[in-house]
């Protein structure tokens, strides 16, 4: 299965659509989103333009959590798990945060957890620690380093490819 995995959009639509299209043709069948969608109308967005399942965190600029959470019940297929979620991708186990820090705690207390997703720093980054697959898809905003991106991740082959905007 294939996995679009999002972050740091800072309400940056046109990269949005342009990162949601890409993860359609990519193959994908489930968002991840590490947060920092900011305003709700970017969740809004996702839960009308993406029908499969979307895992979702918060990030530190999300301003009225109480707004988010009440919104993202409106979409039956968002699963927003506050600032930290385990759950399950196919045969995979993932662990979610927007710090790195936080989703490797999280993923201490959950032997199955083989995927760390996260984001914060804005730099698309993979790396393996402790056999902990942990992947940083970078922004989608595209202001920090010039240029959006997300990642792929594949549950079969337990790697990521990056698609950049």
């Amino acid at each position: 299965m294939k996995v679009a995995v999002i972050s740091d959009i800072h309400d940056h639509e046109k990269n949005l659509r342009a990162a949601l299209q890409a993860a359609r043709e990519a193959g994908c069948a489930v968002l991840c989103c590490a947060g920092d969608i900011e305003d709700v109308s970017i969740l809004h967005l996702l839960g009308r333009e993406w029908s499969g399942p979307l895992h979702l965190v918060f990030g530190n600029n999300e301003w009225d959590l109480a707004e988010h959470r009440e919104i993202a019940k409106l979409y039956p297929q968002i699963c927003h798990h506050g600032s930290c979620g385990i759950f399950s991708l196919g045969d995979r186990c993932a662990a979610m945060a927007h710090y790195q820090g936080r989703a490797e705690r999280a993923a201490a207390l959950e032997p199955k957890v083989t995927v760390l997703f996260y984001g914060h720093t804005h730099r698309a980054d993979r790396s393996r620690k402790d056999g902990l697959l942990l992947v940083n898809p970078g922004e989608i905003c595209g202001s920090r380093y010039g240029r959006g991106s997300f990642a792929v991740y594949d549950t079969e082959a337990h790697d990521v490819e990056y698609i950049w905007l």
